[in-house]
């Protein structure tokens, strides 16, 4: 079950389970803001045996201001994984409050997602494995942002966004 809140006028991010749940559920404030830290420090295990944080703050919607002020609001209240994509246009504010953030914390986990290829309406168009990675580059250079966790320039998990149905041309 995915919410959202805001941090700000327009400044969208997903919403632990612990904010949506009622006093009587939960109890006193004490322990939502436990439950709450609790679940900002929630892994998931990855195949690759990686560990992801399982919840982030994804920036859709946003623009590189707007973004910068969103990722920053999430990392100063603990969120330690931020969620991106190439198609949201927002990749140089969401790497510039990684780079201004400069409190002691976690490994930063960062997903970014690439548009699929091949699909008429949407996405890269063929040839698809060179503009797939022209999408995945320019990607990486927007965010110049060095990952403590991953071996590549700074993107912990790369997905396809909207991938092919029926798969690559």
């Amino acid at each position: 079950m995915r919410a959202r809140f805001r941090f700000g006028a327009n400044h969208w991010c997903q919403q632990p389970l612990a904010k949506l749940m009622p006093d009587d559920v939960l109890g006193s404030a004490a322990t939502k803001a436990l439950n709450l830290k609790g679940a900002l420090q929630s892994l998931v295990l990855l195949h690759n045996g990686v560990r992801m944080p399982a919840i982030a703050c994804g920036t859709g919607g946003d623009n590189n201001n707007s973004a910068q002020v969103t990722v920053s609001a999430a990392l100063s209240a603990g969120f330690t994984h931020i969620d991106t994509a190439h198609d949201y246009n927002d990749q140089a504010g969401v790497g510039r409050a990684i780079h201004l953030f400069n409190k002691p914390s976690p490994p930063l986990f960062l997903t970014s997602k690439v548009p699929g290829c091949g699909v008429p309406t949407q996405g890269l168009m063929p040839p698809c494995f060179n503009n797939t990675l022209k999408a995945v580059e320019e990607d990486l250079s927007l965010l110049n942002y060095t990952s403590a966790t991953s071996t590549s320039a700074g993107v912990d998990l790369m997905l396809v966004h909207f991938p092919p149905l029926l798969g690559c041309i």
